[in-house]
């Protein structure tokens, strides 16, 4: 009786009548099992091929990067997420050395997003007060949903506010807490109303009494 021979890499039984010396059940197979068994090897040859044509490399993706992103995006963020999922200390060190060699290129980015997602920096800013202080957040949006539904009015004194221009003049649009975030009020948009400047200067930390 025969001894049944298997794939060295997958286990899979290999034909009755394998060939010489055949260890693996396809060049896939002997591909991978190379790969797992040289790569030391493999990546040090990797890594001294990205430094001797690192030119080369990167006008190849700045050529292809539209491509590579369209065509690919899904698997490409499903390899990258993988990836950092697995490196994580090896990404947090990365980045460590990398922020401390760059402080001036992310402060001219950071400045960047902000000029043009305002928003976005005072959805943070509200996000950090509240978690400070203990109380519940939601996500809302000032405009769509404070500014708007108010019709850009003061619910205090009734002027009409806006945005844009000179953060400091009275009319300016505030999203202000009715119990304030100091007083247990939650970061909630029942909690949220719309005033100038002027009043929420005024009302400053005290509970807004009811009309």
């Amino acid at each position: 009786m025969k001894t049944k021979r298997l794939c060295e890499h997958c286990h899979t039984q290999l034909p009755e009548e394998p060939r010489i010396n055949q260890r693996f059940c396809s060049e896939k197979c002997q591909r991978r099992a190379y790969g797992i068994s040289h790569k030391k090897e493999i990546s040090t040859r990797e890594k001294n091929y990205r430094q001797v044509h690192k030119a080369r490399i990167r006008a190849w993706y700045k050529a292809n990067k539209q491509h590579m992103t369209t065509a690919n995006k899904e698997q490409l963020a499903t390899y990258q997420k993988r990836w950092r999922e697995a490196n994580k200390e090896k990404m947090a060190a990365y980045m460590k050395v990398w922020g401390k060699a760059n402080k001036e290129a992310i402060a001219a980015i950071e400045k960047t997003y902000r000029q043009a997602h305002p928003e976005a920096g005072t959805a943070a800013r509200r996000r950090r007060r509240a978690r400070k202080a203990g109380v519940p957040h939601e996500k809302y949006d000032r405009i769509k949903d404070v500014f708007e539904p108010a019709n850009w009015t003061c619910q205090i004194c009734g002027c009409k506010v806006s945005t844009g221009g000179n953060p400091y003049r009275d009319d300016v649009a505030n999203a202000d807490h009715v119990t304030p975030l100091s007083k247990g009020g939650f970061d909630i948009l029942s909690n949220i109303q719309c005033v100038c400047r002027r009043c929420n200067a005024v009302k400053g930390a005290k509970i807004q009494e009811s009309a």
